[in-house]
């Protein structure tokens, strides 16, 4: 009870909150990765019930289609792009074009650059190509070929399989589809809101990226980080920390010409499906606020559960910041786990990131962090030894957080300064009646102290089972959200949440 009384002290002295006006920018609409490079993809369905505007990202108007139920795809014809014999040229609007291909029964309309063009489209053969720009050429001079480029994308009515426009990107304008009266659009079967922007980087497939609103974006970001029905204030803080996240990153993935992609390596969004009232309130009640420090916007990381305290930055990934320290979670509770591990297990998961230390000797916690964290283990086989330092001392195994003990079975346990030592003994030195001998074998009797007497007991040299215990769910840096929803169900502000788990920083209303 003194415990949480100190504690409760100690976050009301700071939360005389005042919210701060500043020149840090809030994006209106932010570009998602859905599908992008080893995930690109050859074709996309998309749904909607009301129809299409076709566009450019710059925001010209292409087409308006009444389609409800498009293909876009790679214009291409067995996997390999296409000829196209352009017969008639010049026209500056979709329905113009349209009527002259209706009336001369062409194949499609191709455009590019602002411009409409009538046009057939012929496989690659290029000889092929040219005899039929030879027959047409006959009846209409004016007729030329464009070879084949790995910037176009067809659009289909996927009914009727009619292609109702070819869009080439040649010039660098990427196609943006959206519903015609602004609603949502079903993306294979995943509603999103907002538009779809196509891109065909050389020789690949398409990249797929949704853009939408900062605002809608998170609608479905938050539900997919914290649970919807925590507290309000939680959710408050959360959307706060998903929003300035998403301002600090916005460029992570611009060469691949968006801002964010959809999955953990930034924040999960799953479109419309995961939005939930009580998320979609708390985004909406923080509107544009984001965290500062000293004047410039913070990396917002945040974790699943920090077992009862949070960690330096350092202690994980190296680089320290200011406001990103360790500090107390009383309320961040139940997040114990166990994992049963052997050696069996342990090599494979190191062959699979590129380690063969051969036959495994031991596994030691060689450091901690002032909060009791992993900060260095090492890792020993008779091939290789090797340290594994901050977050990879979590990850190198696959463990949920860093906060943990390595219990192995059956093994010599020695008491020494810095606390208990569990050692395999097998290639260790003893000394006996021979003098220092090396230890061989499969086990070694030794003498023990037992209730205040010298027991010999038999152990094995290499034991290769264990048992790992922790506590928390993640890297354990800046906002726990578990505790962040213990902080809210006690009473607590998102102000106070979030000024409690980032170290001297305002909410500051972006513009």
């Amino acid at each position: 009870m003194r415990y949480k009384s100190i504690f409760l002290i100690g976050i009301m002295l700071l939360m005389s909150c005042i919210f701060v006006q500043a020149d840090i920018a809030v994006p209106e609409t932010i570009k998602i990765g859905l599908k992008y490079g080893s995930t690109a993809v050859k074709s996309v369905n998309l749904k909607n019930n009301n129809g299409f505007r076709i566009g450019t990202e710059s925001g010209k108007q292409v087409a308006v289609l009444d389609e409800t139920n498009i293909m876009v795809e790679k214009a291409q014809i067995n996997n390999e792009e296409t000829y196209l014999i352009i017969e008639k040229g010049g026209f500056l609007d979709y329905n113009s074009a349209l009527t002259y291909t209706e009336e001369n029964k062409n194949d499609m309309i191709y455009y590019e650059d602002n411009v409409f063009y009538a046009a057939r489209e012929k496989i690659m053969n290029h000889t092929d190509a040219n005899n039929l720009l030879w027959e047409i050429r006959q009846t209409n001079p004016s007729a030329y070929m464009i070879e084949p480029n790995q910037k176009r994308i067809r659009i289909s009515d996927q009914k009727s399989g009619q292609t109702k426009l070819v869009f080439s990107e040649q010039t660098g304008e990427n196609l943006e589809i959206a519903s015609k009266n602004g609603g949502t659009l079903l993306i294979d079967s995943v509603e999103y809101r907002g538009s779809v922007v196509f891109i065909r980087q050389d020789a690949s497939d398409m990249t797929v990226i949704s853009k939408v609103s900062m605002n809608e974006y998170l609608y479905s970001v938050t539900p997919s980080e914290i649970p919807a029905g925590s507290g309000l204030e939680a959710l408050k803080a959360q959307a706060v920390c998903a929003r300035t996240y998403a301002v600090q990153n916005s460029g992570r993935h611009a060469s691949m010409g968006f801002s964010l992609c959809d999955s953990q390596h930034c924040q999960v969004y799953k479109g419309v499906s995961w939005e939930k009232d009580s998320t979609t309130q708390a985004v909406n009640e923080t509107n544009k606020q984001v965290l500062t420090y000293d004047g410039k916007i913070i990396t917002a990381v945040y974790s699943a559960s920090c077992g009862g305290r949070t960690e330096d930055v350092e202690n994980v990934w190296g680089s320290p910041h200011p406001y990103l320290k360790s500090v107390e979670d009383p309320y961040c509770k139940d997040v114990s786990w166990e994992l049963p591990l052997d050696f069996s297990t342990i090599n494979q998961t190191l062959l699979a990131k590129g380690y063969d230390f051969g036959n495994l000797q031991s596994l030691e916690i060689l450091e901690r962090t002032p909060t009791g964290r992993v900060l260095k283990i090492q890792i020993t086989g008779d091939k290789m030894t090797k340290v594994f330092e901050r977050e990879q001392a979590r990850t190198i195994l696959n463990l949920k957080s860093q906060f943990y003990d390595i219990v192995p079975q059956n093994t010599f346990r020695i008491l020494t300064a810095s606390g208990f030592l569990y050692w395999n003994l097998g290639g260790r030195e003893k000394l006996d009646a021979n003098g220092i001998t090396k230890i061989e074998g499969n086990a070694v009797t030794v003498l023990t102290v037992e209730n205040g007497e010298v027991v010999p007991k038999t152990l094995p040299t290499v034991s290769e089972s264990f048992v790992i215990k922790g506590e928390g769910n993640g890297h354990g840096v800046g906002m726990c959200q578990n505790g962040a929803i213990g902080l809210a169900d006690h009473g607590y502000s998102y102000e106070q949440i979030l000024k409690h788990y980032y170290t001297g920083v305002e909410i500051t209303t972006g513009k």
